[in-house]
């Protein structure tokens, strides 16, 4: 489980800033409190703020993070150069290295992993664990040098393999490093899907199709959503059928192949009566824009539910029902739902979740931007509202901070009397 994560002159944040998932003794709504050790953590966190005040950053930073982690071809811009983005308002940090670190709880044990990074190099790098109660080092890096300790001291050929632009992590996973790979497997299980048009997801929500299992997990989850879907298709069975009326695949269309591997859902068809009869086939692209969402966040939402891991959503409930955006995140928060101690980090505009009954003072924050335009996070456990005070009211009061100032807009389309 994720305990907390940190980031440093990247995008809007200047300074370091910190989403902690650890529980404080603000209490409320137990069941969202796993022990993992000595630690309690909490099963789910929202962050709000208004537009352009760093909630996408912050979820921007975690996925650039774990890309250059588990895959760093996708980072680069030509092969060499680092595709960071620092905090660039400010003479001091705009040329220097962005800075990410990770604690999280594997088998028991606590590890804190982290590096920065320029747009030409690791600067640093680092891996520290707790099998006890004392924090000890497996290895840091400043610049090209590595220094290894403990369980890691017998990889020193493979300091000399790690190029400037590329984790040394990374490398020790690349080698069948073993601990490494243990910690792979944890930063595999961190999803992160950025904004409701997140290709990436949403292709890889297609493919899933073509697996029955995976194909019915996301049949149903958009049945218990109320979305009359009857049946979802990969879309490869019309291919069969063209085959048959014209003959010869090559008598067939390159728009007519495009058109068989489209997702295809199934709606049923009615009588005069109302009486179901046959079944009327639909391309995904024509169902709402709310339900693709719900297509594209099924296997993520589900398969971290049943494995555990942590799953972030940025823009959470942008085209979902309230009620839809609310049950999702009680899914992760009831331990009969979510009995391998999920997480689920989420970016939302949605104040109807601020609610006492759903979300502890803990599992909220806050994103603001100060004036040099940098973002600070922060927690709602800095303040200390009464038990019964309404925390929806009091945030779009400003009580809270993080909230759009709207000017005199009216301005805009008011008629000029001079004229």
């Amino acid at each position: 489980m994720l305990i907390q994560f940190t980031v440093g002159n990247y995008r809007s944040f200047k300074e370091k800033q910190t989403l902690s998932m650890l529980a404080t003794k603000v209490g409320g709504q137990e069941e969202c409190v796993r022990e993992v050790g000595k630690y309690k953590l909490l099963t789910s966190a929202a962050i709000y703020g208004a537009n352009a005040s760093g909630k996408s950053n912050l979820i921007q930073a975690m996925k650039f993070a774990l890309k250059l982690i588990l895959n760093p071809s996708f980072v680069f811009g030509d092969y060499s150069v680092i595709d960071v983005a620092p905090f660039r308002l400010a003479e001091q940090t705009y040329d220097k290295p962005s800075y990410f670190e990770f604690i999280f709880i594997e088998n028991k044990t606590i590890y804190r992993y982290g590096f920065e990074v320029s747009a030409s190099k690791i600067t640093k790098e680092w891996l520290y664990h707790t099998p006890t109660s004392r924090e000890s080092l497996l290895f840091e890096r400043q610049d090209n040098t590595i220094t290894l300790r403990s369980r890691l001291s017998g990889e020193k050929k493979l300091t000399e393999k790690t190029r400037f632009n590329h984790l040394f992590l990374s490398v020790l996973a690349d080698f069948n490093n073993q601990l490494a790979d243990k910690l792979m497997n944890s930063f595999n299980n961190m999803l992160v899907i950025l904004g409701v048009d997140d290709s990436e997801f949403f292709q890889k929500a297609k493919q899933s199709l073509e697996n029955e299992k995976e194909r019915v997990i996301v049949k149903n989850f958009l049945k218990e959503y109320d979305t009359d879907i009857n049946d979802i298709k990969a879309g490869y069975s019309g291919w069969f059928t063209l085959v048959k009326e014209k003959g010869t695949a090559g008598m067939i269309s390159d728009e007519e192949i495009r058109a068989t591997k489209k997702p295809r859902t199934m709606h049923y068809m009615y009588d005069k009566e109302g009486n179901k009869t046959d079944a009327a086939e639909f391309f995904l692209k024509d169902e709402s824009d709310g339900t693709q969402k719900l297509f594209a966040m099924a296997l993520p939402v589900l398969s971290t539910l049943a494995n555990g891991g942590l799953l972030v959503i940025d823009e959470m409930d942008a085209r979902l029902h309230p009620i839809i955006t609310e049950s999702i995140v009680r899914l992760f928060q009831q331990r009969r739902a979510n009995p391998n101690d999920a997480q689920l980090i989420f970016a939302t505009h949605d104040t109807n979740l601020l609610d006492a009954d759903l979300l502890r003072r803990d599992q909220v924050w806050f994103t603001e931007k100060n004036r040099v335009e940098a973002t600070n996070l922060y927690s709602l456990v800095e303040y200390k509202p009464r038990k019964q005070e309404n925390y929806e009211k009091n945030y779009i009061q400003g009580r809270y901070g993080a909230i759009p100032f709207v000017g005199r807009i009216e301005r805009l389309v008011e008629p000029n009397d001079e004229e």
